[in-house]
């Protein structure tokens, strides 16, 4: 976290999920851990069990934060909307403070009836009553004290869309008590293999898809209305859970080079399409896409954890971006269809002004004969501006010798093997003018 943060300012952490909507907290749970889960009644897809949650846990997290400056988004329950439980805002506003962005109200509710945890008919305005029933409940809390705390609808744009709920009019009734307009999505799902749930899907037949830029490219494509809808209403729109697919990934993919590229280019294309923020799925020691996973049991003094292609990822965003936080993302294929869909380009400006270059390679060539060589050029010539193309470049590679290579890939010549830094001695490419 703390490389995350030196690079980017600071890091956005999501804690709930599908355990959240039946989450109770509590001052200790009866085994005295900070979370314990009752596993035999399990529901859904991913058979989420009810959750006890010690409050503790809020207090770990805000000592987290006093350390390095990571910021939290937290889940209120949605499973008894007759009776809403609300422990978690009230002592999560509390305890956390400034250091708690805001609360997720409903996860994947357009899921809610396929999953059975509502009825068969449930609908967008079922969904839309209950976030009201909600708003109502904190306005008369004085426990909860910052009222526009809210994140919604939060849809996996499944049997909805999100037209569907912003045709009922729901930010405009909600519009105060709204924080950030969200989704969430992945480009396909692995459920067969984990849950025996679904379509079965190969990982070789999928690997494809994901090692070019229309990947990222049609997987913003349903939301582009959407982004354009929340600056209108002067909401930011978040992508609030993503990764290689859902249900844990796939084997070959999701831990491989090709999934951080994807990723890059995929985040990358959001902050394009006017996403404030993506946040990725982490989950437990049998899923494929973890940035990083922990060892098993208390093994993590000698053991350490496995980092992944996602860390990756995240590492190099974090340097494309930078901490200004006034960053603008131009994806130079929509400028120029001539460039290759395995070779995509982007450009990021800070307050006006390019300061950054990414580059992309999807295609593993050890003969050398697909290396790409770029030639830019800022003003100049017949463009009116004067020249400012900088004499000097700083050259970062994101680097594996093939697209399916597990680990031991490097960036600006360093490796992470686990989480201890060693320097070592298809690309993506970073240029940071000086």
């Amino acid at each position: 976290m703390a490389n995350l943060v030196k690079r980017s300012g600071r890091v956005n952490i999501r804690v709930g999920g599908n355990t959240q909507e039946t989450a109770v907290l509590v001052d200790r749970t009866p085994s005295g851990r900070l979370l314990e889960k009752d596993r035999g009644v399990g529901i859904g897809t991913t058979r989420s069990p009810p959750l006890i949650v010690s409050k503790d846990l809020l207090y770990m997290m805000r000592n987290i934060s006093e350390f390095v400056n990571v910021r939290w988004l937290l889940g209120i329950p949605f499973n008894d909307t007759k009776h809403w439980r609300l422990d978690i805002a009230s002592e999560g506003q509390r305890i956390l403070g400034d250091y708690l962005i805001a609360l997720q109200a409903g996860n994947e509710p357009d899921l809610y009836a396929q999953h059975k945890k509502r009825p068969p008919n449930y609908n967008v305005h079922d969904y839309f009553n209950e976030f009201k029933s909600l708003i109502q409940t904190i306005e008369q809390m004085d426990s909860i004290q910052n009222k526009q705390s809210l994140i919604g609808p939060s849809l996996a744009t499944g049997r909805w869309h999100p037209e569907d709920v912003w045709n009922t009019g729901y930010v405009d009734a909600f519009g105060d008590s709204l924080a950030y307009l969200a989704m969430e999505h992945y480009p396909t799902d692995n459920c067969f293999e984990q849950f025996g749930v679904g379509t079965p899907r190969n990982a070789q037949t999928e690997l494809p898809s994901y090692l070019n830029h229309t990947a990222g490219i049609d997987l913003i494509a349903i939301y582009l209305n959407s982004t354009r809808y929340a600056q209108q209403k002067g909401k930011k729109l978040l992508m609030f859970e993503t990764n290689t697919a859902a249900c844990g990934g796939f084997g070959g993919i999701s831990d491989s080079f090709g999934a951080a590229l994807w990723g890059l280019d995929y985040v990358l294309q959001m902050a394009y399409s006017n996403f404030s923020m993506a946040l990725f799925h982490i989950g437990g020691q049998q899923v494929y896409y973890n940035p990083f996973t922990a060892p098993p049991t208390n093994q993590s003094y000698y053991d350490q954890w496995t980092v992944g292609p996602i860390y990756y990822a995240a590492l190099v965003m974090a340097e494309t971006l930078g901490p200004s936080n006034v960053s603008q993302v131009m994806d130079m294929w929509h400028v120029d269809k001539t460039i290759s869909v395995f070779n995509p380009a982007y450009i990021i400006y800070e307050n006006g002004a390019p300061a950054r270059i990414a580059l992309f390679n999807y295609v593993s060539d050890p003969s050398g004969k697909s290396d790409i060589n770029v030639v830019f050029s800022l003003g100049g010539g017949k463009t009116g501006q004067p020249n400012a193309t900088p004499s000097t470049v700083k050259v970062k590679y994101l680097r594996a010798n093939t697209i399916t290579q597990k680990g031991n890939f490097t960036w600006a010549g360093q490796v992470r093997r686990f989480m201890k830094l060693s320097v070592v001695g298809l690309d993506w490419s970073f240029l940071d003018f000086w």
